[in-house]
């Protein structure tokens, strides 16, 4: 069964790839990772000592979520500009346009 579960895992991974492209799963499994460290403390660090919370964990999420804040706030700024110039070409298409002599 864990071979299987791990078959499906990793297929989706890769279908995920193909679809989003490599940048964007990266900064998913990154996602992920925070996702299980967050688990992984409120569930195991009273069994376990070294599930628990520290300074060096912390400042590993820090780096990891700050990497996914600069990520989606660039991808939302460049996509708010394609859809400004896209706005622009349809507003003035002809006018606006360069011309070649």
């Amino acid at each position: 069964i864990l071979t299987a579960i791990n078959g499906v895992h990793a297929w989706t991974f890769f279908d995920m790839l193909d679809q989003m492209g490599a940048v964007t799963s990266a900064v998913m499994k990154g996602a992920q990772v925070v996702l299980v460290f967050i688990f992984s403390v409120t569930f195991f660090c009273h069994v376990e000592a070294t599930q628990c919370f520290d300074w060096e964990k912390a400042v590993g999420v820090l780096v990891v979520v700050s990497g996914l804040l600069m990520y989606a706030r660039s991808k939302s700024h460049r996509s708010s500009n394609v859809r400004r110039l896209v706005a622009s070409d349809i507003r003035c298409p002809q006018e606006c346009s360069l011309s070649v002599d």
